[in-house]
C-alpha cells in the first residue's frame, strides 16, 4: 500500500504479490517492488517492477526462477534500480551479483561475486554514485555501469552488521558496524562503531 507523506492512501495492489516481496523507494518517491514468486519447479519467476510515485507501473523485468533479492535500492527519477542477487544456480555458497538496471528495465551493468551483501545506497541524483557494502568491504560504483570507482579491504575486521550511507557527490560517507574484538577475546560480541570516511579514506 502506498501513502502520502500526510498518511493519505494513493495506490494498493492487492492479491498480486508472493509472501518474500521486497520493496525500495528512492527520496523522490519512485519505489521498486521485487517479488520473489512461487517456489518450486515450474514456479514463477522473481519479478522487478518500477513504480512512479503516485503508484503507476513504469517498467518491469523478469530475474529468473532461481534468483533472490538480497538488496535493492532506487535511485532519484528512478532512472536506475540496483539489485544485490543471488542465483542458485551461479553461486553455490550464497555470493550475489550485484546488478544495475535502467528506467526501461533493462540490465545495463553488473559487478559479481560480492559476499554478503548489507547495504545499497545511491549518493543522490546529482552525482551517479552507487555505495555497496558487505562484510568487511565498501564499494564505490558508478551508478551508469557499475564500474568499481574504489573498493577498500581494510575494514577485514568489522563484521556484521555493516550499514553505510553517502553524501550527494559521492566523496563523503559514513559507516555504522561492530567490530571485532582480538582473537583471546571472540566470545566478547563487540561494540557499535561509527566511523566516517573521505573518498575512500578513515
Amino acid at each position: 500500500i502506498l501513502y502520502s507523506a500526510e498518511g493519505r492512501r494513493l495506490a494498493e495492489k492487492r492479491g498480486d504479490l508472493s509472501g518474500d516481496a521486497a520493496v525500495a523507494m528512492a527520496a523522490d518517491g519512485h519505489f521498486a517492488i521485487v517479488d520473489r514468486g512461487a517456489e518450486g519447479a515450474g514456479g514463477e519467476a522473481s519479478k522487478l517492477t518500477l513504480y512512479s510515485p503516485s503508484g503507476t507501473e513504469i517498467s518491469s523485468a523478469s530475474l529468473g526462477i532461481e534468483v533472490i533479492a538480497k538488496q535493492l535500492a532506487v535511485r532519484d527519477g528512478g532512472e536506475t534500480v540496483a539489485l544485490a542477487l543471488t542465483d542458485a544456480q551461479k553461486y553455490r555458497d550464497g555470493a550475489t551479483d550485484i546488478v544495475l538496471y535502467s528506467k526501461s528495465a533493462e540490465r545495463i551493468g553488473a559487478i559479481g561475486n560480492v559476499r554478503y551483501p548489507n547495504a545499497l545506497t545511491f549518493a543522490g541524483s546529482s552525482d551517479a554514485h552507487l555505495l555497496a557494502s558487505a562484510r568487511g568491504t565498501l564499494m564505490l560504483l558508478d551508478a551508469d555501469d557499475a564500474k568499481v570507482v574504489w573498493k577498500t579491504n581494510r575494514f577485514y575486521r568489522l563484521a556484521f552488521p555493516l550499514s553505510a550511507g553517502i553524501s550527494p557527490d559521492g566523496r563523503y560517507l559514513s559507516i555504522v558496524t561492530t567490530v571485532l574484538p582480538p582473537k583471546p577475546q571472540r566470545d566478547y560480541h563487540g561494540r557499535a562503531h561509527l566511523l566516517s570516511m573521505d573518498d575512500g579514506r578513515q
